[in-house]
C-alpha cells in the first residue's frame, strides 16, 4: 500500500508540476495577448490620430487654395475695374476734347460772323455819312 501510495504521490507531484508549468505558460500567454492588445489599441489610436492630422492638413491646404483663388480673383477684378475706369475716362476725355474743339470752332465762326457784321455796319455807317 505504501508503494502504491508513493507511486500515486509521485504521479500527483508530476501532475502538479505539469499543471504549474501549464499555468505559468498560460499566464505568460495571457500577458503576451494583453500586451498585443495594448499595442494594437495604441497603434489604432496612433493611426486614428495620423488620419485626423492628415484630414486637418488636407482641409488646411484646401482652405489655403481657396484663399489664394479668392485673392487672385480680387486682383483680376481690381485690374478689370481699373481698366474699365481708364477706358471710360479716355472715352469721356475724347468726347470732352471733341466738344471743346466744336465749341471753339462755333465760337470762332460766331466771332468771324460778328466781326463781319460789325464791319458791314461800320461800312454802312461810313457810306451813309459820305452821302
Amino acid at each position: 500500500a505504501r508503494r502504491k501510495w508513493m507511486v500515486s504521490e509521485t504521479n500527483a507531484a508530476s501532475i502538479r508540476e505539469e499543471c504549474a508549468a501549464q499555468l505559468k505558460n498560460a499566464r505568460h500567454t495571457l500577458k503576451s495577448i494583453s500586451s498585443l492588445n495594448s499595442n494594437q489599441k495604441e497603434q489604432s489610436q496612433k493611426d486614428e490620430i495620423g488620419k485626423m492630422k492628415q484630414d486637418y492638413e488636407n482641409q488646411l491646404q484646401a482652405s489655403e487654395k481657396k484663399r489664394k483663388n479668392a485673392v487672385e480673383l480680387m486682383n483680376k477684378l481690381k485690374q478689370a475695374t481699373a481698366t474699365k475706369i481708364k477706358s471710360i475716362e479716355e472715352k469721356h476725355k475724347t468726347s470732352l476734347e471733341k466738344a471743346l474743339r466744336e465749341g471753339e470752332t462755333k465760337a470762332q465762326d460766331l466771332r468771324s460772323k460778328f466781326e463781319f457784321e460789325l464791319a458791314s455796319m461800320e461800312r454802312a455807317k461810313h457810306s451813309s455819312l459820305q452821302v
